[in-house]
């Protein structure tokens, strides 16, 4: 009889152990989601997102072409898109465009204009048609609209 009641105490205990880890597996199933998703996380993570100033990555940007086979013009608009004020020029940028057209490779330096308007203040500055984007200073070196479809057709 004390030989049963032992082992009815065994099997009770191994019962309440099986009954605990069941719980704790299934409320581990529920919360997979970081902090949660590591039993035992790193004792000195990582800082997330991007590093801060300079520590970010490679200073890089496409470089201004050594040769430029056509000068652009783009002048400002006359009246402010805005409000229809007068425009006053207030100096002149480059974007270089490296174009691929039929068969040659074609080099456009566009000197865009920009200003501002005399009326609201609003900053402006000229469009080509031709330019495939606005961007000035660290992305004025690009690929043309052709030079990209080329690009991704795999042909270079």
């Amino acid at each position: 009889m004390a030989r049963l009641e032992r082992e009815i105490e065994e099997l009770k205990a191994e019962n309440e152990r099986l009954r605990r880890a069941l719980e704790e597996a299934l409320r581990a199933a529920k919360r997979q989601a970081a902090p949660f998703s590591r039993r035992h996380p790193q004792a000195h993570p990582q800082k997330p997102g991007r590093k801060a100033g300079q520590e970010y990555g490679r200073a890089h940007r496409r470089e201004i072409p050594d040769r430029v086979d056509e000068v652009v013009e783009v002048p400002l608009p006359s009246r402010c898109p805005e409000c229809g004020g007068g425009v006053e020029e207030t100096g002149v940028v480059s974007q270089y465009q490296t174009e691929i057209p039929s068969p040659r490779v074609e080099r456009i330096e566009f000197r865009i204009h920009q200003g501002r308007c005399r009326r609201c203040r609003q900053a402006l500055q000229g469009r080509d048609p031709r330019q495939s984007s606005a961007a000035v200073g660290g992305a004025a070196s690009q690929l043309g609209p052709r030079a990209v479809a080329s690009r991704h057709a795999g042909i270079e």
